[in-house]
């Protein structure tokens, strides 16, 4: 690098900014994976959403209602905890005394809601069975909503206020989610009977709802295992009598999804597509492996060019070609570890930091400001597979662009690279 700083410098540049594009694009494709607080057990929680289903008068599809989403949830071999919560989140108005009104998200979830996530709670504890049963109007504020609504003061419990013109008691105040964890980001909470969501009767066949379900599966129980289970329980309600005569037919979209799924565009009448974008992704990744790895081989070529002469001196004393190839290849890799680890830091900080300015990372449902603006957190990034994958992509690169120069190098005859009649071609 000292006797040759331009072609070094080029090198670890061209390697710096190849890596900086595949894992920009690795680790916004990959951030729903990553488990993050309150959604540590992301790799073991799924979702349970909306009913496809084929009336006398046509097809419908909407949200379940609960007795359906148990119909299809409840009890599954393989299942730890299951919650019913409201199936999105919604902007509803809340009103402290005699303030202007605020439009907030506030959701509806039970008290299992907060046993599958782990919020931290500041103030006060969340829901218990008994106010979720008897939908007592207690309402659950995250950090800033409070701060927002009361000030700064030494506590927040007991507090009143007005959700849509009813008034709800505070209990509790949680440490702000970040906006883009869309399953467990909400302004606040309320007990989903004191909302009074839409609860229609499967015995009649009016299965639409305000329902969704999160499951958490025990270590070990994949989602395809899930899906077969699930899949055996609108196979059962197909063959009822009742729904045959009535002219019904649920369809199976593959529930339950993963985070991953559910981040994917999808509607209420059709599935998640596992392959979504993964071509496009697979040919840029191509593309941005090949094209660079080409200039950098031209640049390891030009620096081997001006060590024909030791190379030379060095098998005419009995350095074999295996060696000499060894050595280039490995040095070549230090090259493109420096430039790996410029391009990862300089992902993290273009996503932390400006790539706002090109995307929004929100879903396309999104009706909160926080999550128009939000970028995800360095929590939602890194991970040692995000590491790893780095690391593959540098040695893959080094391989490609240094083998067939260093290869080449290591062949050159002893005594042409002494008298200088050595070349590189």
């Amino acid at each position: 690098m000292r006797h040759q700083p331009l072609v070094s410098w080029l090198t670890i540049g061209g390697t710096a900014l190849a890596l900086f594009l595949i894992m920009t694009t690795y680790m916004i494709d990959n951030r729903h994976s990553i488990s993050i607080s309150p959604e540590t057990n992301r790799d073991r929680i799924f979702y349970g959403e909306y009913l496809h289903i084929k009336t006398p008068t046509g097809e419908n599809s909407a949200s379940l209602s609960y007795d359906m989403s148990r119909e299809f949830y409840a009890g599954l071999d393989g299942i730890e905890k299951e919650s019913y919560i409201e199936s999105w989140v919604p902007t509803r108005r809340l009103q402290v005394g005699n303030e202007i009104p605020l439009d907030v998200n506030i959701r509806g979830v039970d008290e299992v809601f907060f046993e599958i996530y782990d919020f931290n709670f500041e103030e006060g504890a969340p829901f218990d069975h008994e106010t979720v049963e008897a939908g007592v109007y207690n309402i659950l504020l995250s950090r800033s909503l409070a701060e927002k609504l009361f000030g700064k003061g030494e506590s927040y419990m007991g507090r009143k206020l007005k959700l849509e013109e009813i008034e709800y008691t505070v209990t509790g105040v949680y440490t702000d989610t970040h906006p883009l964890l869309s399953q467990t980001y909400a302004q606040g909470f309320v007990p989903t009977n004191a909302i009074r969501l839409n609860n229609n009767s499967s015995e009649s066949l009016d299965m639409m709802g305000d329902y969704m379900v999160v499951l958490l599966a025990s270590p070990g129980v994949t989602r395809e295992q899930l899906a077969t289970l699930v899949q055996q329980r609108y196979q059962a309600f197909n063959s009822r009598p009742s729904t045959k005569e009535g002219g019904y037919e649920a369809f199976y979209h593959g529930t339950p999804f993963d985070a991953k799924l559910m981040s994917i565009p999808h509607g209420s009448n059709t599935s998640p597509d596992p392959s979504y974008g993964k071509r496009d992704r697979m040919i840029y990744y191509i593309i941005l492996l090949i094209l660079p790895a080409i200039n950098l081989s031209s640049l390891t070529r030009s620096r081997l060019k001006s060590r024909v002469s030791e190379i030379g001196v060095r098998r005419a004393f009995g350095c074999t070609r295996l060696s000499i190839l060894w050595q280039m290849i490995m040095e070549n890799f230090l090259f493109s570890l420096i430039g790996a680890a410029i391009g990862l830091l300089l992902s993290f900080l273009f996503i932390l930091f400006g790539s706002t300015a090109f995307m929004s990372f929100a879903g396309e449902w999104t009706t909160s400001e926080e999550q128009m603006a939000a970028t995800p957190s360095f929590e939602m990034l890194f991970s040692w597979t995000v590491f790893l994958v780095a690391l593959l992509f540098c040695f893959v690169l080094n391989l490609l662009s240094a083998s067939v120069p260093a290869w080449k190098a290591s062949g050159i005859r002893p005594a042409e690279a002494i008298s200088g009649h050595g070349a590189i071609r």
